[in-house]
């Protein structure tokens, strides 16, 4: 019985001070961007692609920050987690064409790389959602189910142990082609982010 409380005070000696050694940072920074073009409809537009290097640029001398820059492309998406590397993957948006976005996958990679590379958040976690017009309408229209919106920041707030009221979700998106505007936007947020679900801090920003 005694060297069974010893075993046990060794184990939680090695979980406490492994868990004291996982660096923490002031805040998680996520730029996800869905790209994906549909036949005869546009993805992203000039504004969204400036918007991308703009999100990367405000976080650059900032510091203790962690970031992640997700490239949706199909199974073989494009992730760069160095804020001083991330331009040559943004410039591709210019001239490469990229496969469709295969959400579930998306957030199992992400998942997995929190969980292979672990880290601790003091403040908050700012994720920034730059998807195409295409997206946003089959959201609205329900054809996605809202896991990467509504979701998936709610598993980011419990892998990093961080309060609902401190995630800060952006979405920008674009209207060119009058698929969808700001009200029925918000009514589908809107229809998850209750007190039920613990309530996440959303922006909308046309583009």
């Amino acid at each position: 019985m005694r060297i069974a409380i010893i075993l046990l005070g060794l184990i939680l000696m090695i979980a406490l001070n492994a868990q004291s050694q996982i660096k923490k940072y002031n805040s998680f920074y996520l730029v996800y961007v869905e790209n994906t073009k549909l036949p005869g409809k546009e993805a992203l537009t000039l504004a969204q692609k400036a918007k991308i290097s703009q999100c990367v640029k405000s976080i650059k001398n900032m510091k203790d920050v962690k970031f992640l820059l997700y490239m949706a492309n199909g199974e073989k998406p494009e992730i760069v987690d160095d804020v001083n590397k991330s331009d040559e993957t943004i410039e591709n948006l210019y001239s490469r064409q990229y496969k469709a976005s295969q959400f579930n996958d998306d957030k199992k990679t992400i998942r997995k790389l929190l969980e292979d590379k672990p880290f601790g958040v003091k403040d908050t976690i700012s994720i920034n959602y730059i998807v195409s017009e295409n997206y946003m309408n089959d959201f609205v229209l329900g054809k996605e189910s809202g896991d990467l919106l509504n979701l998936f920041p709610r598993e980011l707030a419990y892998l990093l142990s961080v309060s609902s009221n401190e995630v800060m979700v952006n979405i920008f998106y674009s209207n060119s082609n009058k698929l969808v505007d700001e009200k029925s936007i918000r009514k589908a947020i809107e229809f998850y982010n209750k007190d039920d679900f613990k309530l996440l801090n959303y922006k909308t920003i046309k583009l």
